[in-house]
């Protein structure tokens, strides 16, 4: 059954998908630019990773900490690397949207899946470094409180596209079921009949297409 049916109770699925996509693309040009501007001051980043070495207590970070201090050029290439593979998968996303081709759109929900998770964890890790070295409880509450709104936000992003491969999937399934004509005949529906605008709506009536 897919998630939802609709995305921001105005747009079908399908538009969703493709906003989307847009969505994720500027998040990752973003991404892009952040890490051009520290590639060209890798000494810059050095430096503020050991100013946070020196100044605060990073527990069990403290060694990963040390290894981008070393070589932080080898963690920003791997970060750009995978940013440029996630742009990629939102273009195929588009044009997966546009034409309901799920084989396009599942490197998108496995890419952006990993990340989610990546920056789950790694946000669940700074709040635990916060509470140890901030010691202010509205500082903790407040980047909680905004820093789980936005991984839900992402989330909620996320579960639109799976939505959109649940709702295609459903409606492939019911195209291959055998339907009893006045008759008495069973034939099946034509290729060109499933759609809300050749008059057939799936569960709840809401626009997918």
């Amino acid at each position: 059954m897919p998630v939802m049916y609709s995305f921001m109770f105005w747009f079908s699925v399908r538009l969703g998908s493709i906003i989307v996509a847009i969505i994720t693309l500027c998040q990752v040009s973003a991404g892009l630019i952040t890490c051009a501007v520290w590639v060209n001051d890798l000494s810059g980043v050095s430096r503020q990773l050991d100013e946070w070495l020196n100044n605060n207590n990073l527990y069990y970070m403290q060694p990963v900490l040390i290894n981008m201090e070393m070589n932080p050029k080898s963690f920003l290439d791997g970060l750009i690397t995978f940013l440029v593979i996630q742009g990629i998968t939102c273009l195929l996303l588009v044009y997966g949207a546009y034409k309901i081709n799920l084989y396009l759109v599942y490197p998108y929900i496995l890419v952006d899946l990993v990340r989610l998770l990546f920056v789950s964890i790694n946000f669940v890790i700074a709040m635990t470094l916060v509470k140890e070295n901030v010691f202010d409880l509205g500082v903790l509450i407040g980047g909680s409180v905004i820093g789980g709104f936005i991984i839900l936000f992402l989330f909620y992003l996320w579960f639109c596209v799976v939505s959109f491969c649940q709702i295609v999937k459903e409606v492939e399934k019911i195209k291959e079921v055998p339907t009893l004509s006045n008759d008495g005949d069973f034939y099946q529906k034509q290729e060109g009949a499933v759609g809300i605008n050749n008059g057939y709506n799936l569960p709840l009536g809401k626009p997918y297409f």
